[in-house]
């Protein structure tokens, strides 16, 4: 038992020197290409952050026969939800003074699509069963589809809000092997967990769903906490935002791929049902969020605003419901 949280501990600070690395080259080529910290965070790093939660949830239906899906789905719930709780770090580093009034309201299209996003797999969860085109379930290929035109949707914004006379500089070969390098360490981190988090399962007795949804979540979150601390220390605000709701928007949409490697069914269709407050949970967590951004809330209390102190105590009441059920 000490040797496999040994290995898990080993693997969360692989993730979170590799996770340092991203952030760093993450700012210089927004710098370089001109398209601003906002879309770097929502979908480059956004991407690259995510990777765990791809090869962890794609691993855990290859690799574990009993459990897998759930462990999967778990994951990029738990992940979800642990995710938005950063915002809570944020603003208790950023200083004196409200965080999210600092952040642009552009943030809210990404927080939309989320929104939505979360519905849908909550929606597919409760529902219990839905058709399916060879063997991939029409609600993972609806959430895929939803996040492929959302990303249109924020690139055509923001490259609308940016100024017509932004030079737009060549992405140094280095600095793009640097990026490569970093997500690569983390992809094959990512595998490595998922194996960890099915030996955590057997050896504590503890479920599948909650093991995916808390331990694997923390874990896999771990380069979204570590690029958007590295981006407060920047004073890049929008692209620490934009990671959170963007690695989001992304996490969801990989249903779809470990559906294709689900072969019992459509995978939404076979997950515990507890899978579907975790969901629900997203989306009162994103809606407080929202209600930050819009409202500008300057007060609250020990260093947090409302707004992020609401977020927490919801997070940890759901991680009591998660467990207990």
């Amino acid at each position: 038992m000490i040797f496999i949280w040994g290995q898990f501990l080993l693997a969360v600070l692989i993730i979170i020197i590799a996770g340092s690395s991203l952030s760093k080259t993450g700012d210089k080529i927004g710098e370089k290409t001109g398209l601003g910290g906002l879309w770097v965070g929502v979908m480059l790093l956004a991407i690259t952050t995510s990777l765990p939660e791809g090869i962890t949830a794609v691993s855990s239906v290859l690799l574990v026969d009993e459990g897998g899906a759930d462990l999967a789905v778990g994951d990029i719930l738990g992940s979800n939800l642990f995710n938005l709780t950063i915002i809570v770090l944020l603003d208790l580093l950023h200083g004196k003074g409200s965080f999210l009034i600092n952040v642009s309201q552009r943030h809210l299209l990404s927080a939309s699509l989320g929104l939505i996003l979360a519905a849908i797999v909550a929606f597919s969860i409760v529902l219990g069963k839905t058709l399916s085109f060879f063997g991939v379930g029409l609600d993972s290929i609806l959430l895929l589809s939803t996040y492929l035109f959302g990303g249109y949707l924020i690139f055509k914004s923001e490259r609308s809000q940016r100024a017509e006379g932004v030079l737009i500089g060549k992405v140094g070969s280095r600095l793009c092997l640097k990026f490569a390098a970093s997500a690569m360490v983390v992809v094959l981190t990512g595998m490595w967990l998922a194996h960890l988090g099915d030996e955590i399962a057997k050896a504590t007795g503890l479920s599948h769903s909650f093991v995916g949804s808390i331990f694997l979540a923390i874990a896999t979150s771990l380069p979204e906490v570590v690029v958007c601390l590295g981006a407060l220390r920047l004073g890049n605000l929008e692209m620490a935002v934009g990671n959170v709701l963007g690695s989001n928007m992304f996490n969801i949409s990989l249903i779809f791929f470990a559906d294709i490697f689900f072969r019992k069914g459509p995978i939404l269709s076979f997950v515990s049902s507890s899978h579907a407050l975790s969901a629900i949970l997203c989306i009162i967590l994103t809606n407080i969020l929202m209600i930050g951004l819009i409202c500008r809330s300057k007060k609250g209390i020990l260093r947090l605003e409302w707004t992020t102190i609401a977020m927490f105590i919801v997070y940890l009441f759901g991680a009591i419901l998660l467990f207990k059920i």
